[in-house]
């Protein structure tokens, strides 16, 4: 009878490890090693208006805002792709530098990244050519 329980809880249980090894798989696969070929700083300064909800105040005041981006171009399958990603504690631009390889991936017109710490990061491809 105890035999009988625990094989009634082992199979499931090699159900979801099977599952979850074959998606982590899967997941992986879309990704490809891609060359850094360049990562440079894209911060961006610009200002903001701050509107005052207080009847006496100022009606508005502009300040300053800083948008921390950088500018980063990959190669995969011969061809070169660039976007802008926001710096942030995922990505940093001291993280890679050119010639590094890293796991990327297009979806549309998207380039996903994946970052040291494991984060996948996306964004708008704004540049595109064959590499030569």
């Amino acid at each position: 009878m105890h035999a009988e329980k625990v094989s009634r809880y082992i199979f499931p249980v090699r159900r979801l490890v099977l599952v979850c090894v074959l998606s982590t798989v899967a997941w992986a696969a879309d990704y490809k090693d891609a060359k850094v070929v360049e990562l440079r700083d894209a911060t961006q300064v610009g200002a903001a208006t701050v509107y005052s909800t207080s009847p006496s105040g100022p009606p508005s005041t502009d300040v300053p805002a800083i948008a921390y981006r950088c500018y980063l171009t990959v190669e995969l399958d011969r061809e070169q792709y660039s976007a802008i990603f926001p710096v942030n504690n995922h990505l940093k631009i001291s993280d890679f530098n050119s010639g590094d390889i890293i796991p990327a991936r297009i979806s549309g017109n998207k380039l996903l990244i994946r970052t040291l710490d494991g984060k996948e990061m996306k964004s708008k491809i704004v540049e595109h050519k064959s590499s030569k």
